[in-house]
């Protein structure tokens, strides 16, 4: 999700009557879930839902696609339903892989859908606004036999038999605010639905007592669920080794990318950094802007995420972006789990 959320207190103390209007329809909406008010719908195959309670990058797709490996290996036919955020096409859904080819462009799906395609090419992917109604396409067309749901916390309307959420170590749970005022779709009490949580971009040099904290908070709403803890490794490439690089980024926190590429092990000097909008879809205007600094700063490479590369992989056919993507590497992330890691047996 791409939103400018308030920095200063002021800012904050503003919005803070737009986040109370923004809670009571939040729990009024969880509340006609829960009397039944509103139906869940419910389909024969198992339903697993990574997502969060916060707005930004906790790590939902890279953790969608390591579940999804894993239950292909266990022999699983896999569809990953996705809201497809920021896509192109204005059809209700597209079908972005048949688990056996891709079959629509980056544009049509959007980024994630497209990379999670491409990383994971067995799944069956498809994104649309309502996940019921893929999950039902995901079942009678391509005979899938367990769905994923990347970001799908919030979407109570097709029941989940595991729901997976996910919490960035450097959130403050505890004084965080909701929308607009703050970070928080929703208020921290909906973790009791959530069966696993996984706290995840957790530093080297953690605190164990914030660690602790978290863990007490989760335990609080919901005292039966598992927990894990994580951090994200960024995946080394011989490309990169002792070059200057000009970084570039569209996702929820590209400052976070670029410190990640500074203390890694890639052994790089990064020379310039440029952060665009999350799912930014890249104009002329901005590869002449990301080419005329490679070569202003006299970058040996562009440095950038997979997400990034496949919305500019798009547009290869053109001279100017072909030029770019000769000297673009496109940096993926690794799961390091600490302690046990995340597995699902599925029945």
């Amino acid at each position: 999700m791409s939103l400018e959320l308030p920095k200063s207190k002021l800012a904050k103390a503003l919005l803070a009557p737009a986040a109370l209007i923004y809670k009571t329809l939040v729990k009024a909406r969880a509340k006609a879930y829960e009397n039944g008010i509103a139906s869940i719908n419910k389909v024969e195959v198992p339903v697993i839902s990574v997502g969060n309670i916060t707005v930004g990058g906790t790590g939902k797709t890279p953790i969608t696609m390591f579940l999804a490996k894993q239950l292909i290996a266990q022999g699983r036919k896999i569809a990953i339903l996705s809201r497809g955020y920021n896509r192109k096409s204005k059809s209700n859904f597209v079908v972005a892989s048949d688990g056996t080819k891709i079959l629509c462009s980056v544009e049509d799906c959007g980024d994630e859908p497209y990379m999670m395609a491409l990383e994971v090419p067995q799944a069956v992917v498809i994104c649309g606004r309502s996940r019921s109604a893929i999950a039902r396409l995901a079942i009678d067309q391509f005979k899938c036999d367990t769905l994923l749901l990347d970001d799908g916390f919030q979407h109570i309307l097709l029941h989940r038999d595991i729901n997976i959420a996910l919490l960035d170590y450097q959130d403050d749970l505890e004084t965080e605010q909701l929308l607009p005022a703050g970070r928080l779709r929703e208020p921290v009490s909906a973790l009791s639905r959530a069966t696993h949580v996984v706290i995840t971009k957790i530093p080297s040099n953690a605190d164990s007592l914030r660690i602790e904290r978290i863990k007490n908070i989760v335990r609080k709403y919901a005292p039966s669920c598992s927990i894990y803890s994580c951090r994200f490794k960024l995946e080394n490439t011989l490309k990169t080794q002792n070059k200057t690089a000009v970084a570039f980024a569209g996702i929820a926190r590209p400052d976070q990318f670029f410190s990640d590429l500074e203390s890694s092990d890639l052994k790089i000097t990064l020379l310039a950094r440029l952060a665009y909008e999350d799912h930014h879809w890249y104009d002329d205007f901005d590869i002449k802007r990301i080419r005329d600094t490679l070569e202003e700063t006299g970058s040996d490479i562009g440095l950038t995420t997979l997400k990034d590369l496949a919305r500019l992989e798009s547009r290869k056919a053109e001279p100017q972006v072909a030029k770019l993507l000769e000297k673009t590497v496109g940096v993926g992330l690794q799961i390091d789990w600490i302690g046990d890691s995340l597995i699902l047996s599925i029945k």
